[in-house]
């Protein structure tokens, strides 16, 4: 399993939170990154099982939305299939699926996962956080 992190202020900074999110990269040690959102950071150390590619690594991004995820999306070849119509996926990540979800349904994309997983996305035009 991954380890995702979400810091939805800057409250700190990078260098005084990275010593909390480094005592997680045993759940993922093949490669980590930080990205700073407007309000806040995502983390994510990645274990790569699903879309072993560098192009799998997290956050996903969507134009100025990003996603962290832990997990496995089970129906999500069906869901890709669908939103292939309208977007281009560049990995082989069961979680890419997530952004154009939440661009079509919004939160009621949930309605439409069969899947076990953590989340923290950052919506930019509304600079807002969703955590499931």
């Amino acid at each position: 399993m991954c380890s995702i992190m979400g810091f939805t202020s800057k409250t700190l900074q990078q260098k005084d939170f990275q010593k909390f999110f480094d005592k997680t990269i045993s759940r993922g040690p093949d490669m980590s990154r930080v990205m700073e959102t407007p309000s806040g950071y995502l983390c994510f150390h990645r274990l790569a099982i699903m879309g072993l590619s560098e192009s799998g690594m997290q956050p996903f991004t969507l134009g100025r939305d990003a996603v962290v995820c832990n997990g496995e999306i089970y129906c999500f070849r069906s869901l890709k299939k669908e939103l292939s119509k309208k977007y281009t996926f560049r990995s082989g990540s069961d979680c890419e699926i997530i952004l154009p979800l939440y661009r079509e349904y919004g939160v009621d994309m949930f309605k439409k996962l069969d899947a076990e997983f953590a989340m923290v996305l950052y919506d930019a035009p509304a600079d807002q956080w969703i955590a499931a």
